[in-house]
């Protein structure tokens, strides 16, 4: 059971978190957001890959810690009290 539950918070974090990048670049990458950010400049210095893992890796650490606390209280309840609930 503690398992099931820590990957569940694990897996939610990690896709929020590549949801997350996809939705930056292709914002970033949209025409009004350069002309509003970049005014002028020809020449957009492209989005950051190393930023972008950090950010990912933040996501799933905070999704490991934020998963703990249930897992651990999923440890303690029987498998059949947790289905009546």
């Amino acid at each position: 059971m503690f398992t099931s539950v820590f990957l569940e918070s694990v897996v939610a974090t990690t896709v929020a978190g590549l949801v997350g990048i996809v939705l930056v670049v292709l914002v970033m990458r949209s025409d009004w957001v350069v002309e509003l950010m970049f005014p002028g400049i020809q020449d957009i210095p492209p989005f950051p890959f190393s930023a972008a893992i950090t950010g990912l890796i933040a996501s799933v650490i905070v999704g490991a810690i934020a998963g703990l606390i249930p897992a651990l209280v999923a440890l303690r309840v029987k498998v059949i009290d947790a289905i009546r609930f």
